[in-house]
């Protein structure tokens, strides 16, 4: 049914049942070549009248600005810059998802998912379980994944999927649809081009491999694509963080500038001197997009190996410095347990619409290569675990001495 009718008939009967399959369908019927574009400009427009509104939501995410007071007296009025068909796809949206990054995202996996027709082998995703034997799981890096053919399973869809399809599906249901990290959905094209990690294990019933893990590789040519170097992650939320050993640690590890400084003024210049610091700047990447498949306890066995399997093979092709953004607990417990300078941290934001405080920071891989390489599961859920209530008594300490 067209969208325009379907909204029709919602108007006149409210107790209508309508499934969010009828409403998925509805969006494949308009017109519109590039439906994604029409969820980015009702996405920007209102993004844009709730900065307007309240200047001091700027530096909040997306969520976070979803998620205000100013957002849901927005959206109680039409909009002139809303055609008559985003104004009702945002409805929809508001009725009956969570919002108007919500549909865009379950549309998205929609589309995915209908690429391929349901396979004759029965595979269900619900029924696949997770080893936590080490030697199940093989990685690899690969360079540009648009071009690979290989079907893989996800825990996410019956049906195999090509390797770019299978990553873009693994972020929208992890980071977007799960972590509601909305600003992906502004460079989805990024899951499907370039060099990404993997993480495998067998399927039992076919030979067709399952994906658990993967990673985004940006090299230094392409730092505009950088997260790390994106406008809000050098935004002033952020405030430098470094350890008093840092540029020493950095030194001992790394070929840097003699006469060069750090400006430690704000986030945006230190980013800055670091990078000028560097002089091989072919052995430093960024690494991003890391998702983890499973139910909680497995996730956790997986963001180990993950991690285990992506610092050797980064090792392996001689890089000697990786930026990173991680919102992860269990990973800055981990790396909080450390005492060698495998990890160090450049910045620090508590983020209003998170909950969680996120760090930005340098994997020293050698360092963190070694250290992973004889490190068991057990052992590094002790130290989780260790430096968790570490914090944890730190932090009632504070409270009791404020």
């Amino acid at each position: 049914m067209e969208l325009c009718l379907l909204y029709e008939r919602y108007l006149r009967d409210k107790q209508l049942k309508i499934s969010r399959r009828d409403i998925l369908l509805a969006i494949d019927s308009l017109p519109h070549l590039n439906k994604r574009a029409l969820f980015e400009h009702i996405l920007n427009v209102r993004l844009k009248q709730i900065t307007a509104r309240s200047p001091n939501t700027e530096f909040l995410n997306i969520a976070g600005k979803l998620n205000s007071s100013i957002y849901k007296e927005t959206i109680c009025h039409t909009s002139a810059e809303l055609t008559s068909i985003e104004f009702q796809l945002e409805q929809f949206a508001l009725h009956f998802f969570d919002g108007i990054t919500d549909l865009w995202c379950e549309y998205e996996i929609h589309c995915l998912i209908n690429k391929y027709p349901l396979p004759s082998f029965e595979y269900s995703p619900t029924a696949v379980s997770l080893s936590y034997d080490e030697s199940h799981y093989q990685s690899k890096l690969i360079q540009n994944v648009e071009t690979e053919t290989q079907l893989y399973y996800t825990l996410y869809s019956v049906a195999p999927l090509v390797l770019a399809d299978a990553i873009l599906l693994c972020n929208l249901c992890t980071f977007i649809k799960e972590h509601k990290w909305y600003e992906m959905l502004y460079s989805l094209e990024l899951s499907t081009q370039g060099t990404h990690f993997l993480l495998m294990t067998a399927s039992h019933q076919s030979q067709i491999p399952i994906l658990v893990s993967t990673a985004r590789i940006q090299y230094w040519h392409q730092r505009s694509d950088w997260l790390y170097f994106s406008p809000f992650f050098q935004s002033n939320i952020w405030q430098p963080y470094l350890q008093p050993e840092f540029e020493q640690i950095l030194r001992q590890n790394l070929q840097l500038e003699q006469n060069g400084r750090l400006d430690c003024s704000s986030i945006a210049a230190l980013d800055s001197s670091l990078s000028e610091l560097i002089l091989n700047k072919s052995r430093i990447c960024e690494i991003l997009r890391l998702t983890t498949s499973g139910n909680t306890i497995q996730c956790a066995f997986i963001i180990y190996l993950a991690q285990k399997h992506i610092m050797s093979l980064l090792h392996a092709q001689q890089f000697s410095l990786g930026f990173v953004v991680i919102e992860q607990p269990l990973m800055m417990y981990y790396y909080a347990s450390l005492t060698n300078g495998e990890y160090l941290y450049t910045a620090a934001s508590n983020l209003q619409d998170t909950g969680n405080s996120t760090f930005k920071g340098l994997w020293l891989i050698e360092k963190l290569n070694q250290q992973l390489r004889t490190t068991s599961y057990k052992e590094y859920k002790q130290r989780v675990f260790t430096q968790k209530k570490y914090n944890r008594h730190q932090a009632i300490g504070e409270r009791t001495r404020g």
